[in-house]
């Protein structure tokens, strides 16, 4: 039969165990540290500028079509709505990295990395993209030339703006992400 192991043979034998596999255990846990600081030395730091926008409707405008008859026009509603909708657009989008030339930034960083952070980063990548690429010389793939203007406007709409209307009010919060404090205001 058998018999009933006591909490301290259990304990001395969860610690040969341990005490065995000290230096699988150790290797693991630097490696896991090593891989956390790395990740976060990768990633680019983000600068955040917030404003608040307070939307007011027209103000009330009387039309004229006769001496006599005087006709207000109809109030319009959700303009808070309507200017979210605006700010959210791909023309608007454009229209940001048009004029602060985002699609250069992004091809400068890519083309030629200037810290040491966006050259691991190239390398990286290309150290993952070494198959397609092998495909692409090889004939199997068709190589595309990077669209840069593309890729700054999806990442402006994607990654760099924030826009949320508060519930109930005409009041927007605009946050915009950026990798300098100017940028981004």
């Amino acid at each position: 039969m058998q018999e009933e192991k006591s909490p301290r043979t259990i304990l001395r034998y969860a610690g040969f165990v341990l005490f065995r596999r000290k230096w699988l255990i150790i290797t693991l846990f630097l490696f896991t540290l090593f891989s956390f600081v790395f990740g976060t030395f990768l990633i680019t730091p983000q600068w955040e500028a917030t404003a608040k926008l307070l939307v007011l409707q027209n103000p009330k405008q009387q039309m004229i079509l006769f001496n006599d008859l005087v006709a207000p026009t109809p109030a319009t509603k959700d303009v808070a709505n309507d200017l979210v909708e605006i700010l959210t657009s791909t023309a608007f989008a454009t229209e940001i990295v048009q004029q602060y030339k985002l699609d250069e930034r992004k091809r400068e960083r890519a083309q030629n990395p200037r810290t040491l952070r966006d050259k691991i980063k190239l390398f990286l990548v290309k150290v993952f993209r070494s198959p397609f690429l092998l495909a692409e010389k090889l004939g199997l793939r068709k190589a595309k030339p990077p669209n840069f203007f593309a890729q700054a406007v999806e990442d402006f709409l994607e990654d760099m703006e924030d826009i949320a209307l508060e519930e109930g009010t005409s009041t927007i919060t605009l946050s915009i992400w950026a990798d300098s404090p100017q940028l981004a205001v």
